[in-house]
């Protein structure tokens, strides 16, 4: 019996020494990695010699611990829009809210009262003092008179004939007492000339006048008779349109063109063999597919 306990304790012994020794281990592996990594760190450090490097490398050491100790850092930076509300909206539940006899104590911005002050008239706007100061009897009659004088002072200026009538009167009176005018015999044989030379200017006249009248009356009749010929024409024209035999549309023969000639889809199943005709397939058509050419078999013919 006690050589059995004497066996199993040093079992035991044994199994502890082990388990120690592979700890023992395990830590020795870890601590030579740890200080392998600060050995390499330092010999990093040492041989970039800067101090904006080392900096940043320090800095990246920081990150990297942060980074390793948790998330708890961008936890606190996170947004809360994806968490639920302490206390959750319910809506018809106040008071006097279910009730639809209640009138909705809600309004618009826009239903409030606005513009809840009148606009007095300002000065320089037709003030009732202005115009109770004013004198309009002395301004109108002021307005017709300055009317009336730029009205004539424009009918002067836009009618210059007036200027030139007045000015002929007055050289009409000046030169009508003629210094050559002594000797009476000369004034006959002057009037006797300008008489004749009057009646020829006037013979020349008449004559032009009726060869003017001619033309007209020739212009007239040929006008006239372009009328006449015209509305022959369209008289003609109507009785041919009023016969229903001459007046008849000559039919096409020609075949019309269906509206679906030129579709994507069509004859979709052209060139499939007469076999293959009773085994269903698929048309991208509805009105040809297999399923629409029975139900109309079926339900239709």
């Amino acid at each position: 019996m006690s050589h059995r306990l004497s066996t199993t304790s040093s079992i035991g012994f044994l199994f502890e020494n082990v388990t120690s020794t592979k700890q023992n281990s395990t830590m020795l592996i870890f601590n030579t990695i740890h200080f392998g990594i600060v050995v390499a760190k330092l010999f990093i450090l040492c041989y970039i010699q800067t101090i904006s490097k080392l900096l940043c490398v320090i800095l990246l050491n920081f990150v990297t611990v942060l980074y390793t100790a948790g998330h708890v850092c961008v936890c606190f930076a996170m947004t809360t829009a994806h968490r639920a509300t302490f206390v959750p909206a319910h809506g018809g539940t106040g008071k006097n809210e279910g009730d639809l006899s209640k009138l909705s104590k809600q309004y618009s911005s826009r239903d409030m009262p606005s513009h809840t002050k009148i606009k007095y008239r300002q000065h320089s706007q037709g003030h009732a003092d202005e115009l109770r100061n004013r004198d309009f009897r002395r301004e109108l009659e002021d307005r017709e008179r300055n009317t009336g004088s730029k009205r004539r002072l424009e009918n002067n200026y836009d009618d210059p004939s007036s200027y030139s009538h007045d000015k002929k009167v007055r050289y009409e009176k000046v030169s009508y007492r003629n210094p050559d005018d002594d000797d009476p015999s000369i004034c006959e044989e002057e009037d006797d000339s300008n008489d004749s030379d009057e009646d020829d200017e006037t013979a020349q006249l008449m004559a032009e006048l009726e060869r003017i009248k001619k033309e007209r009356e020739a212009e007239r009749k040929e006008e006239e008779a372009k009328r006449k010929a015209e509305e022959e024409r369209v008289r003609v024209e109507n009785i041919l349109r009023g016969n229903p035999l001459l007046t008849s549309n000559k039919q096409d023969f020609r075949v019309q063109r269906r509206w679906d000639d030129d579709v994507v889809f069509k004859n979709c199943a052209k060139g499939i063999d007469e076999k293959r005709k009773n085994q269903p397939a698929f048309i991208n058509d509805a009105l040809r597919s297999e399923f629409h050419r029975k139900f109309m078999e079926k339900y239709i013919k």
